[in-house]
Parts: C-alpha cells; sequence; structure tokens
C-alpha cells in the first residue's frame, strides 16, 4: 500500500516476464526460488532470468534473511533521506466506484475503493484478479496474499486461516469459480469459526486460463468435447445455495451498483460472506 517501496509483480506470461527481467544485471533470491513458466510451452520457455545473470539465494531456513539485507544495504552506501525516497514510494490513490455492467475490471475497482485499512486480501481471481493490480500498491496499507505457483483452490482455505491467524481483521478473498470448486468445503469450516471473511467470487463461469493457454499452444479451434471441459455450465454452479449450504450467508449480483451495496453491507457483518460476481 501507500508508503511502501512501488514493487512490480513478474508479468504471467513468459514473453512479458523475460522482457522485465533481462534488463538486470543480477538477482538476489530472498527465500524464493527462481521465477518459471506455470505451463510447459512448444518453444521450451520456462525460465524467466537471463541466462548468464548471476544469481544467489538467500535461504530463510538456514540464514536471517532480514540481518542479511540489512547488511547489504549498508555495503551498498548510506541511508538517503526521504526526498531520495519519494520516487520508489507508492502513493495513496483510490479508485473511483464504477457504474454498468458488472465486469472484472469493474469488480476489481470497486474492492480497492471499499478494502478497509489494514485488511486481509486473498487472490486467487486468476484471470479475473489480474485487475486488481492496477490498483494495489496504492491502496491504503493491508495484507496481500496470493498463491505461488500453477495450482489452484488455495483462496479459501488460505482466507480461513488468515482469519483465524488474525481474528480482528478482514479478510477478503477475491475468488476464481473453477478453483473455489477444489475446495468449497472451507466455507462450512468458515461459518463454524464464525470468521470475519468475504468472499468474492469470480463467476464467469468457466476455466478461462486453459482455454487461453491452449489457443496460445495453437489450437485456434476447439470441438465442443474440448470445450466443455473448460466450462462451468450444464448445470451452472448455483454459488449462493452451495455457500448458504455450508452455513454462510451469500448474494449473487450483476452489476456495479449491486456489487457495491453488497460489499459495503458484508463489510458490517460479524461472520463470513459470500458474492457471487457474475461478470461480462
Amino acid at each position: 500500500g501507500s508508503g511502501l517501496p512501488l514493487l512490480k509483480r513478474i508479468p504471467y506470461f513468459p514473453g512479458e516476464a523475460q522482457k522485465l527481467l533481462k534488463k538486470y544485471d543480477a538477482f538476489i533470491l530472498v527465500g524464493a526460488s527462481e521465477p518459471t513458466a506455470f505451463f510447459g510451452y512448444s518453444e521450451g520457455v520456462t525460465s524467466y532470468l537471463p541466462e548468464k545473470a548471476p544469481r544467489i539465494r538467500i535461504d530463510t531456513i538456514k540464514q536471517d534473511a532480514g540481518l542479511v539485507l540489512e547488511e547489504l544495504s549498508l555495503a551498498l552506501g548510506p541511508d538517503v533521506g526521504q526526498n531520495e525516497l519519494r520516487p520508489v514510494l507508492a502513493q495513496y490513490t483510490l479508485p473511483a466506484l464504477p457504474q454498468g455492467s458488472l465486469n472484472a475490471r469493474n469488480m476489481c475497482a470497486a474492492i480497492a475503493a471499499l478494502q478497509p485499512e489494514n485488511c486481509v486480501v486473498v487472490e486467487e481471481g486468476v484471470s479475473s484478479g489480474a485487475f486488481y493490480y492496477t490498483h494495489s500498491p496504492y491502496l491504503k496499507p493491508y495484507s496481500h496474499m496470493t498463491l505461488t505457483g500453477g495450482s489452484i483452490g488455495m483462496g479459501m482455505p488460505l482466507a480461513l486461516g488468515a482469519s483465524l491467524a488474525a481474528p480482528d481483521r478482514q479478510v477478503i478473498d477475491i475468488q476464481a469459480d473453477g478453483s473455489a470448486m477444489n475446495t468449497l468445503q472451507a466455507l462450512w469450516s468458515q461459518a463454524r469459526e464464525k470468521t470475519k471473511v468475504i468472499t468474492v467470487i469470480c463467476s464467469n463461469r468457466k476455466y478461462f486460463t486453459i482455454e487461453l493457454e491452449c489457443l496460445r499452444a495453437g489450437y485456434k479451434s476447439l470441438g465442443n468435447e474440448a470445450k466443455s471441459l473448460m466450462n462451468l455450465t450444464g448445470p451452472t454452479l448455483d454459488w449462493v445455495s452451495l455457500s448458504r449450504g455450508m452455513g454462510v450467508p451469500a448474494t449473487s449480483v450483476d452489476t456495479a451498483e449491486e456489487f457495491i451495496k453488497i460489499f459495503q453491507a458484508a463489510l458490517k457483518e460479524q461472520g463470513p460472506y459470500l458474492i457471487e460476481a457474475v461478470l461480462e
């Protein structure tokens, strides 16, 4: 959030990621492995870092990463003042509340505009959650947790765990509908523990990432059987019934105005709430 260093997320697509990272001479991986592509590609592009660039990994299990970074900072030179730091710090900028039809862009703008300070945002919106990163660096300070690999289904249980660890903080889970079906039972645990979690289901009713990757792999036209594997229709998932069946109140909305109204009401709830955002 605002006042903290402005960080750039590595892009999802390999070509864009490599373009961003090739301008750096060396890399320090703090408790992290080298970034790689989610999928295997026919051209063999999986590694993002320039091939000959030196890299070193600070293992947070064997080393005190914070101390190592402090020593590195001292070695690089004296501390600078606020004037020198200002260009690399995020400035507070709140997006305007959207109007009209509900799409992924409007949904993310509304969440960013309404989320309270010091909340915890769990982001597993996958394709629909990408627009949230347009606003995330410039909001009031908060904690941001997201998936770190290609697997799906961590959003609901991660939101549950975050709320149990910090029961006084509002947790907001931006949750893709396909991913949510992997760990739906976490809603029951949220209800049982009376966690303060708002789950926003990004209901585009398909596994859009798989469809996109098929197109990138060269499959310009897909047969009906292939398409059926990517659609969450026939039957369409009834998220309101699924959520209420787990003990979590729920509402389905399909306009920006409805989403804003229900999201504001959910923030006042003392327990969990689910909003199905039916997206264009």
